[in-house]
């Protein structure tokens, strides 16, 4: 019984090591446009203030974030060049391992096709002018091509073509496998900031979420548990703050595999 005892530890003690995977990077951009060049699209109040307190609240979930707004300095603008820049840093490198999160507060449009753009801070409003816009199309496919396991996009942005002439038209987009967009408001419907909130209304719904608000019923806040509460607190506060004369319903559009993401951990 010794000897089997001896090598039985012999073993144990000899058998090599196997390194753990290290964990994954979080990495997130999160854009908020206050002021706009181009007169015609009306500047915002609460933008900056979604997206520094959103960067804020993200870092302490242990994400790597870079701001930009239109209150920091040339580099952090948020110009066309200067967010496609940061996408491009941000997303260089990701493996299936990490996370991805890219987040707009800004003004949003969609064109008479359904398809919608983000305008950043130097955009040009007319429909022969798309170029200087961000399609959400490609700001997905960017997103995909990154790379990351799992990729969330956060968009507090209108989706109304400002041509009412045109009309509305189908909802164009959609999510490939690893991505999951929650819009905040429905094609053709507008987005609303809050003055009591001094956020957008999505925003604060989301900041409140990640805060607690959005737990599971284990205890954790999950991207699951995330878009659900997002969706279903923001058209209840909108009726409340335009005393029901407009809607703004969260979309969500996803594909994602496996077990929910978790933002905030249970304790």
């Amino acid at each position: 019984m010794l000897r089997s005892f001896t090598l039985a530890a012999f073993v144990l003690v000899a058998a090599p090591l196997v390194a753990a995977d290290p964990p994954g990077k979080k990495v997130a951009i999160v854009v908020g446009i206050d002021e706009y060049k181009n007169a015609k699209l009306g500047n915002l109040r609460f933008a900056g203030r979604d997206a520094n307190a959103l960067g804020l609240e993200l870092d302490t979930l242990g994400f790597t974030t870079r701001v930009l707004t239109t209150d920091l300095k040339e580099t952090r603008q948020p110009t066309k060049a200067n967010i496609e820049a940061a996408l491009k840093d941000a997303t260089a490198g990701l493996t299936k391992r990490d996370v991805l999160l890219v987040f707009f507060s800004g003004q949003g449009l969609e064109l008479g096709e359904g398809e919608a753009y983000l305008c950043p801070s130097d955009a040009k409003l007319f429909k022969d002018e798309k170029d200087t816009l961000i399609a959400v199309a490609d700001l997905l496919k960017t997103v995909e091509r990154a790379g990351a396991g799992n990729s969330f996009v956060l968009l507090d942005a209108c989706r109304n073509d400002p041509d009412p002439t045109r009309g509305n038209g189908r909802d164009a987009l959609t999510a490939t496998r690893g991505v999951a967009v929650l819009l905040a408001c429905s094609s053709g419907e507008k987005c609303y900031e809050d003055d009591t909130l001094k956020h957008g209304v999505f925003t604060h719904a989301v900041l409140t979420g990640l805060r607690g608000d959005a737990k599971d019923r284990t205890g954790k806040v999950t991207w699951d548990s995330l878009a659900a509460y997002v969706r279903e607190t923001v058209p209840v506060a909108v009726n409340k703050i335009t005393n029901g004369n407009r809607s703004q319903r969260p979309q969500l559009i996803a594909n994602l595999v496996g077990p929910p993401v978790v933002f905030v951990p249970a304790k």
